[in-house]
Parts: C-alpha cells; sequence; structure tokens
C-alpha cells in the first residue's frame, strides 16, 4: 500500500490490476494523462488501451513477474482516449501481499518524444541511404568488373534487370545486350571452369547461401581473365530467386600469386632441404617462422615455437646466456652468434650454433631477425672425445707401467712419465738433459756387448721414418746392475717432435726365460743322460759321455768321477778336462789328508761340498795343497751312493778363477748323481731287464690302432709321475686334445678313413714330443692326452700350440667341419706343482675343463687353465 500511496502522489501513469488484465484501481493522474475519468477505466482491460499486435508483450510481463516476483518490463503502444498512439515503458510488478489472488502493479512511462526522435534520425538515415545508393552506383560504375542483380524464375529462366557499366570492360558485352540475352554471359565462362562454376552456383541458390566463386571467362576478344564472382541469394514470395552480386576482374592479382606461389615455392624448397634450422621473428624478438629442420632440432612443432615457446627447448642451463647474447645483439646492432643446447622431451640434447642478424627497413629500422641453428653435436661429441682422450693420454702418460719418452725433431728428450724413471734409472730432471743417442747411456745388446748408437730403436725411427718395435736391449744402470727392456720407437707426425719411445721391463721376463731356458736344457740333459743309462750296458761310455755332456752344460773346466778303494783310497775313472788344465784321468789318490778331509761319515749321509774359493773356504793346508796340484780354483763334490753305501764321488772343478756355485747346478749334480749310482747298481742286469721289461709294457700299455700309449698305461704313467714329482716339487703338465667333428668325419668319409685320420693325428703327436719323459697316449676314441712331467704350464701351453699348428698343416680334408674346411683339434691345458693330499684326477679335470671351454667356444683353439 506504500508503493500505492507513492505511485500515486507521482506524475505517471499507475494501474492496479488482477492477473487477467482487468484494471482495480488507476492513479488520477494516469486516468487524466490518458484522457478518461478514474470511473471510466475501473474495472475495464488493461488490454483494451493496448495496441493489438503489442497485447502479448503485456501478457508475457504479467506471466513473468508472477512466476519470478520480480519487475517485468516490456515496451509497446497504447491509445489514448482520442485515439493518439503513445509510446510507452511498461513495468510490471506482482504485490507481495496478494500471493493467493495475484494483483499487480503496472507503471507506464510515456517515451513518445523519444520514438519521434528515432523517427526523424529514419527519415534522416533513409536521405542518407539514397545518397549511398547514388555513390554506389558511381562506385559500381568504375569497378574493375561489373555490379549485376539476376533473377532466376521458378520455370527455369534467367533475366538480368540490372549490370553495371564496367561488364562492357569486364567481358566485352555491353550491359544492354546481356540483360536482354543472358545467356550469353555464361557462355563465356572458361569451358574448363563451367563445372565448378555451376556446381557452386546450384548449391548457394539450394541453400540460399553466398555465392562465392573464382573462374575464368573468355572475352568476346579471345583474351582469358580471372573473374572473383560473389554474390547473395534471396527467394522471394513469388518462389523468384534475387541474386545480387559483383563479379571483379583479378587477373592482375591471379599474376601477383602465381609469381607469389613461385617465389613462396622456392622459398620453402630452400628452407625445406636446408641441412640448417630457420627462424624469423618480428622486432620484439617473437618468433612467426620456423622451418622443419629447426623443428627436428628443437624437438618441439611449429605452433609450439611460436612467440616465446621456442624457449622451452632450450636447455635450462643455457637459457640466461643465450637470452644475455640475443640482448647484446639487440643493444648492440651486432649480429648474433652462440653455442646453446636444444634438450628434446624424452631428454635428448641436440648441440647448435644459433646466428642471426637484423632484418631493417628503408630507414633502417628493425623489422625484425632472421637466423639459422646449425647441428654441431658431432663437433662438440668429437671435443670432447678429444679432452677425454686427452685426460685419458694423460692419466696413461703418468700411471702407464711402460715407459715413455718424447723427443723433438732433433732428438732431444722433452717429455718423459714416471715409469720411464724407475725403468731406465734415470731421474727424470736428468731424463730431460739427455738425447736419445747420448753417450750417457749404457746400451748393450741382447747378448750382452755393446749396442752402438746407430742401433738404437729410437735412432732408427727417426732416420728411418718407420716404426722399429720390440727391440730387446739392456740398460746398465748405476751399480752395473743391468736391466732388460724391450724397446719401440715411433715417429710423431707433429711439428716440433721427434719420436715417441715406448720401454717395457722384461728382466723378470727375461731371468724366467732363462731359469726356463736351463730347465729345459738341465731336464734335456738328465733325460739324454737317464736314457743312455737305461739304453746301454757299456757303463764307461756312459759315465764317459755323462761327465762331457756336465762340464760342457756347467761350463766348467774338469769333471771328474772318483771311486773309492775298500781303504777310502780312490781312482779317478771317468775324467772331461778342459784343453790347458792337468788331467787326472787314472789317478790314485792315498793322501791320509784327503781321506780325513773327505770326512766319508758325511758324504755317506748324503753331504754336498760347495766350495766358491779353496783358500778361503777354511780348509787345512794340506788339503788345499791337494787341489792345488790339480789347478783347482772352487770344487763341487756330490756323493754317488748304492743304498747306504758310498761308493764314490762326482765332482765339477773350476780351474780359471773361483766360481758361485748356482743352486741348480748343485741340483743337477746332485740328480746326476742319483743316475749314475742307479747305473752303476745296475749296469750288468740294466739291459736285459729293461728290454724285457719295455716289451711287456709296450704289449701292455699300446694302442692297437695308433701305436700310442693307451688309457691304462696313461693312469699308470701320470700316478707315476705325480708322486715322483710331488717328491721333487717339480712341475707336472697335461694336454688333453680331441678331434672336431669326428663324428661327422665318420659320417662323411666312414670309419676307415677315420681309422687312418686317427692314425695321422696320433704320428703328429707323437712327433710333436722331444723328451723321452713325455708321454702321449691315446684318452678314448678322438680323444687324445700328452703327459708333460718337468714341464710348467707355460711350456705346455706353447707345445699346445705347436701341436695346435702342425695338426693343421697336416690338412686333412674335413668338409663335415664348421669351423675349417680340414681336420682341426680343440685343445685344453692345464698344470701344477703335485702336492700331498691332491690326485692326478685335479689335473685331469683341470685339463679336460679347459678342452671343454675350447669347444664350447668355437673349437680349432688352445684354452689354457691356471691352478
Amino acid at each position: 500500500m506504500r508503493c500505492q500511496t507513492l505511485y500515486e502522489s507521482l506524475p505517471c501513469i499507475y494501474f492496479r490490476i488482477d492477473s487477467a488484465g482487468v484494471i482495480l484501481s488507476v492513479s488520477q493522474f494516469g486516468a487524466a494523462y490518458l484522457g478518461y475519468g478514474v470511473e471510466e477505466l475501473t474495472n475495464q482491460s488493461s488490454f483494451s488501451l493496448i495496441h493489438p499486435e503489442d497485447q502479448e508483450k503485456q501478457t508475457d510481463a504479467i506471466a513473468k513477474c508472477i512466476d519470478s516476483q520480480l519487475v517485468a518490463d516490456c515496451k509497446y503502444r497504447i491509445y489514448r482516449k482520442n485515439n493518439r498512439t503513445l509510446w510507452v515503458t511498461a513495468k510490471v510488478r506482482m504485490i507481495p501481499e496478494t500471493a493467493i489472488n495475484p494483483e499487480i502493479l503496472l507503471v507506464w512511462e510515456d517515451n513518445t518524444e523519444s520514438y519521434q526522435t528515432a523517427e526523424k534520425a529514419l527519415q534522416q538515415r533513409e536521405q542518407e541511404l539514397e545518397a549511398l545508393a547514388k555513390l554506389t552506383e558511381s562506385i559500381a560504375t568504375n569497378l574493375p568488373g561489373s555490379v549485376y542483380r539476376a533473377v532466376l524464375h521458378p520455370d527455369g529462366k534467367v533475366s538480368v534487370p540490372f549490370a553495371s557499366a564496367g561488364l562492357q570492360e569486364l567481358t566485352g558485352i555491353e550491359p544492354k545486350a546481356a540483360m536482354q540475352q543472358p545467356k550469353c554471359l555464361f557462355q563465356l565462362v572458361h569451358p574448363d571452369d563451367q563445372s565448378q562454376f555451376r556446381q557452386t552456383a546450384r548449391t548457394a541458390m539450394e541453400n540460399l547461401e553466398p555465392f562465392d566463386c573464382e573462374y575464368r571467362l573468355i572475352t568476346t576478344s579471345g583474351q582469358t581473365k580471372w573473374v572473383h564472382d560473389r554474390a547473395r541469394y534471396c527467394r522471394m514470395s513469388n518462389g523468384d530467386v534475387i541474386v545480387d552480386g559483383v563479379a571483379l576482374d583479378i587477373s592482375d592479382r591471379k599474376l601477383a600469386e602465381a609469381a607469389l606461389r613461385d617465389s613462396e615455392y622456392r622459398y620453402y624448397t630452400l628452407t625445406k632441404m636446408s641441412p640448417v634450422g630457420i627462424f624469423r621473428t618480428d622486432a620484439q624478438g617473437q618468433c612467426i617462422y620456423v622451418n622443419d629442420r629447426w623443428c627436428e632440432l628443437a624437438g618441439m612443432s611449429w605452433e609450439e615455437s611460436f612467440g616465446e615457446g621456442w624457449v622451452k627447448a632450450l636447455h635450462p642451463d643455457d637459457r640466461k646466456r643465450v637470452f644475455r647474447e640475443w640482448n647484446r645483439m639487440r643493444n648492440e646492432n651486432r649480429p648474433y652468434k652462440v653455442e646453446c643446447r636444444f634438450q628434446h622431451p624424452d631428454g635428448a640434447i641436440t648441440w647448435v650454433l644459433a646466428e642471426a642478424i637484423a632484418e631493417k627497413g628503408e630507414n633502417a629500422e628493425v623489422k625484425g631477425y632472421v637466423g639459422t641453428f646449425t647441428d654441431i653435436t658431432a663437433n662438440k661429441q668429437a671435443e670432447k672425445a678429444l679432452r677425454e682422450s686427452r685426460e685419458k693420454y694423460r692419466l696413461l702418460f703418468q700411471l702407464f707401467p711402460i715407459g715413455i719418452s718424447i723427443t723433438d725433431e732433433v732428438g732431444k728428450i722433452i717429455e718423459v712419465n714416471p715409469a720411464s724413471e724407475k725403468i731406465l734409472g734415470v731421474l727424470s730432471e736428468e731424463h730431460i738433459q739427455r738425447n736419445y743417442d747420448g753417450e750417457e747411456w749404457q746400451i748393450i745388446r741382447s747378448d750382452g756387448t755393446p749396442m752402438p748408437p746407430e742401433e738404437y730403436p729410437s735412432v732408427r725411427a727417426l732416420k728411418e721414418n718407420c716404426l722399429i718395435e720390440n727391440i730387446e736391449q739392456g740398460i746398465v744402470k748405476p751399480g752395473n746392475k743391468i736391466s732388460w727392456i724391450s724397446v719401440t720407437a715411433a715417429p710423431i707426425p707433429l711439428e716440433g717432435y721427434g719420436v715417441a719411445i715406448a720401454y717395457i721391463d722384461i728382466t723378470t721376463h727375461k731371468q724366467t726365460d732363462e731359469a726356463l731356458r736351463q730347465q729345459f736344457l738341465r731336464e734335456r740333459l738328465m733325460a739324454a743322460i737317464q736314457a743312455r743309462i737305461r739304453q746301454s750296458l757299456d757303463l764307461t761310455k756312459v759315465l764317459n759321455t755323462t761327465v762331457a755332456e756336465v762340464r760342457q752344460f756347467l761350463q766348467t773346466d774338469r769333471v771328474i768321477i772318483y771311486r773309492f778303494e775298500p781303504n777310502w783310497s780312490g781312482i779317478v775313472i771317468v775324467e772331461s778336462v778342459g784343453q790347458g788344465w792337468t788331467p787326472t784321468l787314472g789317478r790314485t789318490i792315498q793322501d791320509d789328508c784327503f781321506v780325513k778331509e773327505l770326512c766319508i761319515e758325511p758324504y755317506r749321509q748324503g753331504r754336498i761340498q760347495a766350495l766358491e774359493n779353496i783358500y778361503t773356504a777354511d780348509l787345512t793346508p794340506c788339503y788345499v795343497n791337494l787341489l792345488a796340484q790339480f789347478q783347482v780354483k772352487a770344487n763341487l763334490v756330490v756323493p754317488l751312493l748304492q743304498g747306504e753305501k758310498l761308493w764314490g764321488l762326482l765332482v765339477a772343478q773350476h780351474c780359471s778363477q773361483p766360481r758361485q756355485w748356482q743352486l741348480w747346478e748343485i741340483e743337477l749334480l746332485k740328480q746326476l748323481a742319483t743316475q749314475v749310482g742307479i747305473a752303476i747298481q745296475q749296469a750288468e742286469l740294466y739291459q736285459q731287464l729293461e728290454v724285457a721289461n719295455q716289451e711287456l709294457k709296450r704289449l701292455a700299455t699300446l694302442d692297437g690302432l695308433t701305436g700310442l700309449a693307451n688309457r691304462r698305461r696313461f693312469d699308470e704313467y701320470i700316478e707315476q709321475e705325480w708322486w715322483r714329482l710331488a717328491r721333487e716339487q717339480e712341475p707336472l703338465s697335461l694336454i688333453m686334445c680331441d678331434i672336431d667333428f669326428f663324428k661327422l668325419y665318420n659320417d662323411t668319409y666312414g670309419h676307415q678313413a677315420g681309422d687312418e685320420c686317427l692314425k695321422q693325428v696320433a704320428t703328429a703327436l707323437r712327433h710333436s714330443v722331444k723328451r723321452p719323459a713325455d708321454l702321449v697316449a691315446r684318452y678314448g676314441g678322438e680323444e687324445f692326452a700328452v703327459i708333460l712331467p718337468h714341464t710348467t704350464v707355460v711350456g705346455a701351453f706353447c707345445l699346445a700350440k705347436s701341436i695346435h699348428q702342425q695338426i693343421r698343416q697336416l690338412r686333412l680334408a674335413h668338409t663335415g667341419s664348421t669351423v675349417s674346411q680340414y681336420v682341426t683339434l680343440s685343445l685344453g691345458v692345464a698344470g701344477l706343482i703335485p702336492c700331498p693330499g691332491v690326485t692326478p684326477a685335479k689335473l685331469i679335470a683341470a685339463a679336460d675343463a679347459a678342452l671343454y671351454e675350447a669347444k664350447t667356444t668355437g673349437r680349432d683353439r688352445v684354452i689354457l687353465v691356471e691352478l
């Protein structure tokens, strides 16, 4: 009621109506404004005052305010009592307390004056449109083409009520003629474009869509022109379709587009095929173009690269530096060049060299930047590899156990590593003050003679400009200590450098080789003596040969065998003496001083006397004088025993000068004494028994096919040698070998050929071993074994390699083999020094395991197992 009182006091048209629009009350001002009295309008329908075309707006507003209880407004026309039409804005609101029987406040605000102003504006607009029409007509006349109107009639006919003057210039047909004969226009469309033209026009007409088509037409003069035809379709109530359009001559544009396409194609081809990434930015540095190669290098699409998106491809550690250099380029107006990394989403890294320059306009203003990204990953990897190589070289140079010296082009040593100081025995400071051929070096050949500078490997490498390798030489260090080295020298193909010299200390190796050589010679000597003892019945001949070989082997002046008589006097029964020294053969010695000095009992207990110098050996004067009669300076005596009986002495004497007897020399004489004792004790029966025993043994222990020792002999012999060498603590080696693919050999060539193959392999094995103590046996089937007493595993390995090569040299055809066209062997080598608690089975298992490894790793090879 407060609102009603308020509205009644205001100069506005106010009604209170029900939901059907019936006026319940009206303000005094409102009734008077409409030309009515209050009583005339009360209980009348408010719709009677509203223009019939606008009454629905009132109905919608009433329903809206009742449903939402909000104010609804709308605009419509009403009639005054004098039938004058007013434009009003109506506001409709339901009175809150009338929810059950809704009552509504209706307020009209007169907006007629505003609409009159709008009507004047409309008139003015019509005038402007008329002027615009005239302007349009003028423009249509001057267009490089024609404005037209065509009418498509339901019967399929076409009329052209209007065509601008430009039609004649475009087609060669006057507008009037075209309006009279419209078909002549369609006949000008190029034959190749008519299908497209008709289809586009048909679709536009059926759907009343804008028509937009580019096509060619052939003018009446035969000239071909490109036309851009655009039109709109409108269907009239009579079924006609009005087509208003404009056809523009775009021939010049088409020529320009063709030239642009050609230019763009060349540019596209250039960027597409370019091996470098290409990019462009605007003046602010925002990316506006990248080629495919750039995307490939950066690991992102061209869409992702636009703007500042390309920054994401940069490695995080490089971004700050890249931006710093970019800003310097922009501020200092200079070319851009920087190396950086792209990091792909999968973590892959690509190193690139980025280069860019500014693109400038006519007034030198910067329009943008263009540049390239070149893949330098390979260069970076090469640089990294070079750095790592240099670092490895530096570490190797410092830590390598091989001595290395480097000279300049005139031979002055300019660089050495620590190993050189150790190997050569010269401090680094002294080293680099010398020349490689300086007199300070004391170099000897492998035979001990001085080596002249012209034979030095370093001198030869520099002079001959070639690699000189593995030259063995000795270097005399302070204190006259000799170190043996293997030298390799090579010219350095770099300016300012001469040769690189590498030294390998082979002193231990040489000593080992010498020890092996001495061992081999001792074994050969012992084997020869043993063989003669076993084979000869002539004891004197055996003993004479023995002392001669021992003297030659020991490089001493005299070797004798002295036999005791029952009264302990004795006689020299065998002698080998060098030229210029007093012979003692047949001399009987009955000197009591000699007998007393000998101390018979210690010799019976196995005593060995080794005197380096008789004059400093604390001997009695009479014994010294006795030895001096025979010009003896150094004396080595080993007893000859028969069981517990002292039979005589085996004596080696050095007459030219004192001599320090080596342990191996003493051991050699000791072993010889044992053999001589056996020879003496068994001389009479040895040959007969040996012949008989050998024959029986041969028959019982030979393989019938190959003539080699059989498995039984193998088992006996390895057991025998095992325990013997365990006592002597000498090495025992074993070679197990197997013919590769022998079953296939039998399948291919037959068993008779297989037997012949076994015989030839057996013969080659038999010829490969040189010492009587070595045993070659057929272990089983196509498998053989070689037992090598007194042989280290190194020696056994060398022999195995020799056997392997000899079998290959037989060139026995074997087409079934997959490793060679000839018969080959797989060999396993093992060796050890037998010891208590271990049986030969360990050695056999080791050699067999090595053989198995040889076969499983490809066959036709030698495998060594060290125990």
